[in-house]
């Protein structure tokens, strides 16, 4: 008899720690998925600030660009100015792009 409920004593105690410890492992989850979250959104908001001040830059250049083909009647230079100008920002867009898709797919851990 005296065993009978040593034995019962020690399953509960087993069932206590294992509901402990998942009551741990959800909070611990829940905490980890919404850091992953912030780091989500701030790489994506880095991201887009970026991205906007290329734009930026590249129509402030394309703007003088312009002007310096109107002013000085050499079209074909600035032609040719403004078509590397915007190769070398697209080149650059497609750099910031990739670093941050790769930060997305590093913190989401599709990438060890």
């Amino acid at each position: 008899m005296l065993e009978h409920e040593s034995l019962d004593k020690r399953v509960e105690q087993y069932e206590q720690r294992s509901i402990e410890q998942v009551e741990q492992y959800e909070q611990t989850s829940i905490a980890s998925h919404e850091e992953n979250q912030r780091d989500i959104k701030v790489a994506g908001i880095e991201t887009k600030s970026k991205l906007e001040a290329i734009a930026d830059n590249t129509g402030a250049c394309a703007k003088g660009f312009n002007l310096m083909e109107k002013q000085t009647g050499q079209w074909a230079d600035s032609q040719q100015d403004i078509n590397n100008l915007l190769k070398t920002a697209i080149a650059g867009g497609v750099v910031i792009l990739g670093i941050g898709l790769y930060v997305n797919l590093k913190l989401y851990g599709i990438i060890p």
